[in-house]
């Protein structure tokens, strides 16, 4: 099972019934390692903004989404 597919489901993103859990989740990495494009990924499609929207995040980024 990848990474993506793991994530989502112990957060409850996928399936046809989805479950409603809070969770903190911290990225750390070193720059230009996806971190922004993986909290992106994490998002309900509707959510998500295009690749080419997703810019270089300087400081810090807070996110909240169901």
């Amino acid at each position: 099972m990848n990474i993506w597919r793991k994530l989502t489901r112990m957060l409850g993103f996928v399936g046809r019934t989805p479950r409603r859990r809070k969770a903190r989740v911290l990225f750390v990495g070193l720059n230009n390692a996806g971190k922004s494009t993986l909290l992106n990924r994490l998002k309900p499609d509707r959510e998500q903004l295009s690749r080419k929207l997703i810019a270089p995040t300087v400081g810090f980024t807070t996110d909240v989404f169901v």
